[in-house]
């Protein structure tokens, strides 16, 4: 499975893909993408990628004194932020439940 951008062809290939029982899009099949707060600012876009089948990628990474893994989403402003705590059950669909809303389907990704 990759995601490349429309301009260049660069490409990244999400770090996992999990089946989620009762899940409708994709089969079941959401995909994710996990980093580490080196890497969460320079790799912010992908918090918004969206691949044709499967839907939206989740970015998780660990975030706070506790040590927990977090769902990270793009804002519209471009920003990353730290959303809500990663739950599996979270994905059962593409649209994350958020106070602030979500970035929209146009990230600059496309299946390959």
């Amino acid at each position: 499975m990759s995601l490349y951008k429309w301009s260049g062809g660069t490409g990244f290939f999400p770090d996992f893909a999990l089946k989620i029982k009762r899940r409708k899009e994709g089969d079941g099949i959401a995909l994710f993408e996990v980093k580490g707060p080196h890497l969460q600012q320079f790799d912010r876009g992908k918090a918004a990628a969206r691949h044709a089948v499967y839907g939206l990628v989740s970015m998780v990474g660990e975030a706070g004194a506790d040590g927990g893994f977090r769902l990270w989403r793009l804002t519209d402003e471009d920003e990353l932020v730290d959303d809500v705590p990663f739950e599996v059950s979270r994905r059962l669909h593409s649209r994350m439940p958020s106070s602030t809303g979500t970035r929209g389907a146009s990230c600059g990704f496309r299946v390959r």
